[in-house]
This record gives structure tokens, sequence and C-alpha cells, in this order.
């Protein structure tokens, strides 16, 4: 998100030292650079200022989403964002956010060809590049999950293995973990999607005490609630629905799971 401020920095100084270095050679530059380098250097003020407030909302919406399950209200303000957003990698920031809010709301389609429009040079180089190509593929996975195209889901699943096997990220421990279990979660929900429910309970169960987040939690509650009405465990399922008719906000998995009811 801070990209934005320091290609302005950048700029302010490359510009400011192209203008002040010839007018220094020829003297009298305390007279004619003050005037020049503020005109030179308001538009980018201006600018910052723009992207810092720009980075407080963004944070601030973390927990419109994370907390409390408002996906409406988040992918309202993400739009507003990308709107406003001048700068491509800050553009790409909100945009892998807005790709989890349409996902969270059922709207799997349009996430799908926001995905497919990620430049994937936005990803970075290193470890951190393998790591957000992780991130990306899983969503990618995801987006095909939902759209019970378990086949490409698969394929998809198959590069983001690379990316976790990747010795690049082998020194990032906390990511190349969240890569894992995000990993895990969707190779599970494909086996749960074709009826395949061997080891699925534990794993759920496992992934609903590493969430962090609301979000997290009522996802990881929705899958357990199917896995345990497919099983015939009525009264274990009506947990796990409780669960996500109390916390699940206006996502996609509170209007599913109401219909199980």
């Amino acid at each position: 998100m801070f990209q934005l401020y320091k290609d302005l920095k950048i700029a302010y100084y490359a510009i400011a030292l192209s203008v002040v270095i010839p007018l220094a050679a020829y003297g009298g530059w305390e007279e004619k650079v003050g005037p020049i380098v503020w005109a030179l250097i308001i538009p980018f003020i201006i600018a910052i200022a723009v992207e810092i407030i720009a980075i407080k909302r963004f944070n601030a919406l973390n927990k419109i989403r994370e907390v409390n399950c408002n996906i409406a209200e988040y992918r309202s303000e993400l739009e507003k964002l990308r709107i406003n957003c001048k700068n491509a990698k800050t553009l790409y920031t909100v945009n892998m956010n807005l790709i989890a809010a349409l996902l969270d709301s059922g709207r799997s389609a349009e996430a799908l060809n926001l995905l497919q429009a990620i430049n994937p040079k936005f990803f970075g180089k290193g470890a951190m590049g393998v790591y957000n190509r992780g991130v990306y593929l899983n969503n990618f996975a995801y987006a095909y999950i939902r759209l019970g195209d378990l086949e490409s889901a698969e394929r998809v699943l198959l590069d983001m293995k690379q990316c976790i096997d990747d010795p690049k990220i082998k020194n990032l421990a906390k990511e190349k973990n969240l890569l894992f279990d995000l990993y895990t979660m969707k190779k599970i929900l494909i086996q749960i999607e074709k009826g395949n429910l061997e080891g699925a309970e534990q794993i759920l169960l496992m992934m609903m005490e590493k969430a962090k987040s609301n979000i997290g939690q009522v996802n990881t509650s929705y899958n357990l609630a199917k896995v345990y009405l497919q099983k015939g465990n009525a009264e274990q399922a009506k947990r796990y629905i409780d669960f996500v008719m109390k916390y699940g906000g206006d996502t996609v998995y509170k209007s599913e799971i109401s219909k199980m009811i």
C-alpha cells in the first residue's frame, strides 16, 4: 500500500534535483528554485496525502470483513478505493481483497473474471513473490470449487503445491504454513464436494482452531455443518449451523446454510 508513497518520493527527488542543479550552476538559484520546486511538489504532496488516507481506510476495512462479516459494505468500500486508486501495485492489493469479498458473497464468476485480469508481475520477486502467487492460486482454486469445476480447481492446486515446495519460500515459515493450510483446506473442500468425507471432519476441526478471524471460523463452520449433515449427525451439524447463523453476517455461507435447516 505504501508503493505510491515510495514512487512519489523518488519522482519528487528526481524532478527537484533536475531543477536545482542547473540553476545552482548558473547562480541565483535561491530566487529561482523556490517557486518552481513548490509548483512541482504540491501535486505530489496532495497525491501522497490521498494515498495515506486510502491506506488508513483500507486497514479499517479489515474489521468489516474479518470481524463483522459485512461483506456488502466491505465490497462497496473496496470499489470506492478502486475508483480513486492511481497506483498499479496498490490497485493489485485492492483487487485481491475484492476477490475475497466476491467469493464470500457468492459471486464466484465475478471473482474468477477479476482473477484472470490480474497481472502476475505484481506478485513481486523472490520469496514474497512465490507467496503472493500461492495466495492468488488459492483464490483461483476456491472460485472453481464454488462454481463446481473441480477438475480446474485440482489443476490449479497442482501449481499452488509448487509454490509451497519452492525453495525460495523455505525461510518464510509463517507464510509457507499459511499456504499449506489454504492448500489443505481446498483439497478437503474438493473431497467434500465429491462426497468423500474420510478425514474431512478432523482436518476441518483443526482448521477451526487455527482460524483467527470470524470470517475464517464462519467459513469452516459452514463446511463442518455440511460434513455432519452428510454423515447424518444433525446434532453436531446444528452446533455449526447456529454459529454461522449468529456470526455469518451477510455472507453466502449464512444464506446457503439457512437452506439446510
